[in-house]
């Protein structure tokens, strides 16, 4: 016959198992800060070697985004031509934690790992002819916007204490969409317009644009799209 642990010894042994729960979780806690101590660490040295705000000649929103994520000058010493753009690759989760409320910690190398396979990014250059199909379509330099691309081309930009930077570079046909966008809808800054186009023959058809609160329209261009995107 099986005997019952002394009850004394259950409650020593329970004690015992909830003292190295609090003692892995605050190892946990002490790991996350130190990551977080880390990134904020690099993220001070970029802003203490970044240019002066309004110094770039840099579209408002853009130059203020540049000093919010701590991105390095290098990004802006190249100017994208033709219909290519150049993203600063963003992470939106914020989570330092496998999974959201998870209890495996990232570790600096996940994180990074995580930062290469975000769809998002900040703009930071565009070609002319891309410059023109953004804007038609309410998207402008300095947006955080979604890319689809299966193998983006990264180009070194900078080094800063020893970490390379990398440059996104896609197509603007790569861009899927804006969360700036979004924003300025909900917010009421611009709408969609349905306008109605008589043809030769008097054939009414609507088009869609995108109008602002000037009343100004936005006559949207497509970009080319590659059929498997």
């Amino acid at each position: 016959m099986k005997r019952k642990a002394p009850k004394n010894q259950v409650l020593d042994e329970t004690a015992a198992f909830a003292e190295v729960v609090a003692q892995v979780s605050n190892m946990e806690q002490a790991f996350v800060h130190e990551n977080l101590l880390a990134t904020e660490r690099m993220a001070q040295t970029v802003r203490e070697r970044q240019a002066k705000p309004g110094s770039l000649g840099l579209p408002k929103l853009l130059d203020e985004r540049r000093i919010q994520y701590a991105i390095p000058d290098g990004f802006f010493r190249e100017q994208a031509c033709f219909d290519r753009v150049f993203l600063f690759q963003v992470r939106l989760s914020g989570r330092e934690t496998f999974v959201d409320d998870g209890k495996i910690v990232l570790s600096q190398m996940g994180r990074q790992r995580e930062l290469e396979s975000a769809p998002y990014g900040i703009l930071v250059s565009a070609g002319l002819p891309a410059l023109d199909q953004l804007r038609s379509n309410g998207i402008d330099l300095g947006h955080i916007v979604g890319f689809i691309r299966e193998a983006p081309w990264r180009k070194p930009v900078d080094v800063v204490d020893g970490v390379e930077y990398y440059n996104m570079l896609l197509t603007v046909g790569d861009i899927t969409g804006s969360i700036d966008l979004a924003s300025a809808l909900v917010s009421g800054q611009c709408a969609v317009h349905g306008r109605e186009l008589t043809s030769d023959d008097g054939i009414v058809t609507v088009e869609h644009v995108y109008k602002d609160r000037e009343g100004k329209l936005w006559s949207p261009s497509q970009p080319f799209i590659p059929a498997d995107q």
